[in-house]
C-alpha cells in the first residue's frame, strides 16, 4: 500500500521539507503596503513641479487702424524696392506672413486673391474697411496696396513679443 497524502487544504498538512513555497509575483520579503522609504509625517511624498507662465505683450499698436498709409512706401524701403524691382516676391512673401499658400498670389485673377487677403489682414488686426474699398485700392494703387499689406504685417509681427517669464513654485 502506498502512503496516501491528504490535499493540501486538508486541516493538519504540513508542507515538505523542500517543497519550493508558492509566491505572488512581485512579493518582496518584508514589504509593508504603504511603507515608502525615507517618508517621514509631515513630509511632502513628492514635490508639485514648477509652474512656468509666459506673458505676452504688445506695443501701442493702434487697434483700428493700419500702421502706415498706403503712399508711405518710403517708410520701409526693403518692402519698397522689393515691391519695385520683385513685385511677385513680395506677392508671396505677404501671403505667407499672412499664414496662407505662399503660391496664393500667383493665381490672382482680377484680383480676388489680393482683396481677399487684405480683407483677411483687416479682419485680423480690427481695421476698419470693406470690400468694396479693398478692391478699389486695388484698381488704382495696385502696387501701393500690397506694399502697405506688407508692411503692415511686418510692424504687427514686431510688436507683439515676450516680454517676461515668470516663474511660480506653488506649494501646499
Amino acid at each position: 500500500m502506498t502512503d496516501h497524502q491528504p490535499p493540501p487544504y486538508a486541516p493538519g498538512f504540513q508542507q515538505p521539507p523542500n517543497a519550493p513555497v508558492y509566491q505572488q509575483p512581485g512579493y518582496q520579503p518584508g514589504y509593508q503596503p504603504g511603507y515608502q522609504p525615507g517618508y517621514q509625517p509631515g513630509m511632502p511624498v513628492q514635490q508639485q513641479p514648477p509652474r512656468v507662465m509666459t506673458v505676452t505683450t504688445t506695443t501701442n499698436q493702434t487697434i483700428g487702424s493700419w500702421s502706415t498709409d498706403l503712399c508711405d512706401c518710403f517708410s520701409d524701403m526693403e518692402t519698397c524696392c522689393c515691391g519695385l524691382w520683385c513685385f511677385p516676391c513680395m506677392q508671396c512673401q505677404t501671403a505667407s506672413m499672412n499664414g496662407w499658400c505662399c503660391c496664393l498670389p500667383c493665381l490672382d485673377v482680377c484680383c480676388v486673391v489680393s482683396c481677399l487677403l487684405r480683407s483677411s489682414i483687416r479682419e485680423r488686426h480690427g481695421i476698419p474697411g470693406s470690400g468694396c474699398e479693398d478692391c478699389c485700392m486695388f484698381y488704382w494703387c495696385f502696387v501701393c496696396a500690397w506694399c502697405q499689406m506688407n508692411r503692415e504685417l511686418k510692424i504687427r509681427r514686431r510688436a507683439v513679443s515676450t516680454t517676461a517669464v515668470v516663474t511660480q513654485v506653488v506649494t501646499s
